[in-house]
């Protein structure tokens, strides 16, 4: 219910801002960005690549429940699934066995695309999705198709708090959804919002902490 209302509240914004004119790129961004992150359930799917490794996948959230997956897939370095519920991370990395880990103390064990997966597998393209709020200058570049779906592709300035102005792509369906974002060499793509998505984490007889890995290794 609660999902429903934010979409009908976001349907009146942007009724009552057609009616008094013409968005602007910048509005039009930060629009999508609000309609967007009201719905509690999505799909998405994930493509990047550094220092000549590359990873492909997909995933999904359930904001509602907490929990949220991705399976990625990365070359010569396999297969990852990675599966949050609240602020526990379950980690697979090829074989039946995962490790889990408490997010609120596994930063510091954390690197450069490590973090990156770990921020999609816990909160979808949220991290990029709120960076669309910072937005300064906003360029319309014109139409193209995601999924097959009509969008509009505007390349946005993202002021960054203490660190350099950074680049980033967004493409904002007729719906006022934003349907592909990318930075870098990182691309998301995001479909079926408001779907059934259902995480199920794996089960206790095929996890081990990595806080008693860790421990059993001192």
């Amino acid at each position: 219910m609660r999902g429903a209302i934010a979409v009908v509240g976001a349907l009146l914004l942007l009724a009552g801002c057609g009616a008094s004119g013409t968005l602007s790129a910048r509005q039009s961004v930060e629009r999508a960005q609000e309609r967007t992150a009201a719905f509690g359930t999505f799909r998405f799917s994930v493509a990047g690549g550094a220092q000549g490794a590359t990873f492909a996948g997909t995933g999904a959230v359930d904001a509602r429940a907490g929990r949220s997956h991705l399976s990625v897939e990365a070359g010569a370095h396999g297969e990852a699934e990675l599966i949050v519920d609240g602020s526990i991370l379950y980690a697979r990395l090829g074989g039946e066995r995962w490790l889990s880990a408490d997010l609120r103390g596994l930063g510091s064990l954390l690197s450069g695309r490590l973090v990156e997966l770990t921020e999609l597998a816990e909160q979808g393209p949220k991290s990029l999705l709120d960076r669309l709020r910072s937005v300064g200058e906003v360029e319309e570049l014109g139409e193209e198709q995601v999924r097959g779906v009509q969008t509009t592709r505007y390349r946005a300035t993202v002021e960054e708090r203490g660190e350099r102005a950074t680049v980033l792509d967004a493409w904002v369906d007729g719906d006022g959804l934003v349907r592909r974002l990318r930075a870098a060499e990182l691309t998301v793509e995001l479909y079926d919002f408001g779907a059934e998505v259902r995480v199920v984490p794996p089960p206790a007889s095929r996890v081990v902490d990595v806080a008693e890995l860790l421990g059993g290794g001192a």
